[in-house]
């Protein structure tokens, strides 16, 4: 099951396409769960919804936090690869998983201590609401280490052109989670009734249940590069190093998380049906943006590898045909959410009040779809160079302009649409700047080559 794939020659379509669409398909698996999950979950009510979607608000944030490796491994593991370096790119890997062990531990600690301040900060004003998601909170908090280090894991092999790997392990979390699921929330036979307990039981056992396959996977098939040793002795220097290189994009996503946090207590003012809306809208959307952000590691991959054998040409007709793909996918989102809002809305919930607020989120979320897709792929360019510096810094600015837009907006006849439009106009604008600086950055490479 040695799937290392070289991605310095042979045909860049095929390579391309051999890479991403595991990498895609993965990505439609965790959106199929996440729909999965908001339908579940949906069915409890909009109480349930706002407690899921609070405390998943600190689990998006444990996310971007955990990307400090994945995108430290990524890149290093991907141009070490291309260097033909596979000892190197051994020493980036375990470093890689150490420093998120590192980060889990210390943010599972703060969970159980922080839960009820947590869940707090967002003013439910229910108290059965509130401590259903503490519950979920400090159950998903108990499985932290796996869901920092299995990311990490899927960067491992995605940067070393092996993508099927990490799909068939992510299906079958996916699998186990949607089974338990039901049979957890719902309880049905044998198994009691937990509501939103129960889908934190399920989330969390699926990311335990992923981790050991990986493992398993790493001791039955070895390969130099990810001959990883769980217990041996921390490499600080290449810690320091993956943590330099990822910091930049781990900050990104980690203020982005700061931010949509500041706009659900905006939202908030509002009532729980619009923190259900944007819960449940964020998940449809998903669609492009999780599929984007398969197209931009795949990219990663392809750059990072390709940079370290200095193939530029390459790199270029690659890029060229991801922005073609991502494009495409753009305008498919757009039409979705914009002409088709209320039918895909109501597959979620379908309470009479939230309706009008969930298609009008879908509509104008719409309108911003491609510039997103943009976006995102061309930080996977950046990326892919080892440039992380340049998309963060544009990305936090773009992004925190939402909160004073927000408020503005919200001040106005708006109401709750001023949020939407908040995100949507500065998803378009950093769709729009992006590339402009990529294209300075390429330009100043190609002259100082």
């Amino acid at each position: 099951m040695n799937e290392k794939q070289d991605l310095t020659v042979g045909s860049i379509p095929q390579k391309i396409i051999y890479l991403s669409m595991p990498i895609l398909a993965t990505s439609f698996i965790n959106m199929a769960y996440n729909f999965i999950d908001m339908i579940c979950i949906g069915r409890l009510g909009s109480g349930a919804v706002a407690a899921v979607g609070s405390a998943g608000f600190l689990m998006w944030f444990a996310q971007a936090s955990s990307s400090i490796a994945r995108i430290g491994a990524q890149i290093t593991i991907s141009q070490s690869m291309g260097r033909k370096d596979l000892d190197m790119a051994r020493q980036y890997a375990q470093a890689s998983m150490w420093l998120n062990s590192f980060i889990a531990w210390a943010f599972t600690i703060f969970i159980m201590i922080f839960n009820e301040q947590i869940i707090g900060y967002f003013r439910l004003g229910d108290p059965q609401i509130i401590m259903q998601g503490r519950i979920y909170l400090v159950i998903v908090g108990l499985a932290m280490v796996f869901a920092y280090t299995t990311p990490v894991l899927s960067a491992m092999f995605n940067a070393s052109g092996d993508s099927k790997t990490p799909f068939l392990f992510n299906t079958c979390g996916l699998i186990f989670n949607i089974v338990f699921d039901i049979l957890l929330i719902f309880g049905i036979g044998p198994f009691p009734k937990l509501g939103v307990a129960g889908a934190a039981i399920a989330t969390a056992g699926a990311q335990a249940l992923v981790w050991l396959l990986f493992i398993l996977h790493i001791k039955k098939y070895p390969q130099p590069h990810l001959n990883i040793r769980i217990f041996s002795r921390p490499d600080f220097a290449k810690i320091k190093e993956i943590a330099k290189i990822g910091f930049p994009s781990s900050l990104q996503s980690t203020l982005y998380c700061v931010f949509s946090i500041m706009l659900a207590r905006i939202i908030s003012h509002f009532g729980a049906t619009e923190i259900a809306v944007q819960k449940v809208g964020s998940q449809i959307e998903s669609l492009s943006w999780i599929t984007a952000d398969g197209f931009a590691i795949a990219l990663c991959a392809f750059v990072g590898q390709n940079f370290g054998s200095r193939n530029f040409d390459r790199i270029d007709k690659g890029i060229r045909i991801i922005a073609m793909m991502s494009i495409f996918l753009g305008a498919i989102a757009t039409i979705g959410l914009v002409f088709f809002g209320e039918p895909i809305f109501r597959v979620f919930i379908d309470e009479p009040q939230s309706i009008p607020s969930g298609v009008n989120y879908l509509r104008i979320l719409g309108y911003s779809q491609i510039p997103m897709c943009i976006e995102i792929i061309t930080i996977g360019m950046f990326n892919g160079f080892g440039e992380t510096k340049i998309p963060a810094v544009i990305s936090i600015l773009l992004t925190g302009a939402r909160i004073p837009m927000a408020l503005f907006f919200t001040s106005t006849a708006l109401g709750v649409n001023g949020v939407w439009w908040a995100i949507s106009l500065s998803s378009i604008v950093k769709g729009s700047v992006l590339p402009v600086f990529y294209y300075l950055y390429r330009k100043k490479m190609v002259l100082e080559a």
